[in-house]
């Protein structure tokens, strides 16, 4: 199946987000789900930015002469519409919430 965003929406192929707590036991099970979490834990814990990779972008983007696909990016945590019936975790983001690029140096 193929998803050709409008307008300035950037399609993404979403990573797994990561847990980070002062507490490394309260980490792991939240990371590994042996108990599920209610929303409302955020004080409990934090979550690290959102990560992803593009995947296509809409034609009216501003600076759609920057992105590649497969580029790696980091975005509003939650600021996506999420697409069910696909095999990875594909969302949708408005440029305006592309945070900038991740490079491994």
């Amino acid at each position: 199946m193929r998803f050709k965003p409008l307008n300035d929406r950037i399609i993404i192929k979403r990573y797994k987000d990561e847990y980070v707590d002062d507490n490394p036991e309260v980490a792991r099970i939240a990371r590994e789900g042996i108990i599920k979490l209610p929303d409302t834990s955020e004080t409990l814990l934090k979550k690290r930015a959102s990560y992803g990779e593009i995947i296509s972008w809409g034609d009216k983007c501003r600076y759609k002469d920057q992105y590649k696909v497969g580029q790696k990016i980091a975005f509003a945590q939650f600021a996506f519409t999420k697409f069910e019936g696909f095999e990875d975790d594909i969302i949708a983001i408005k440029e305006d919430d592309l945070h900038g690029f991740v490079f491994n140096d």
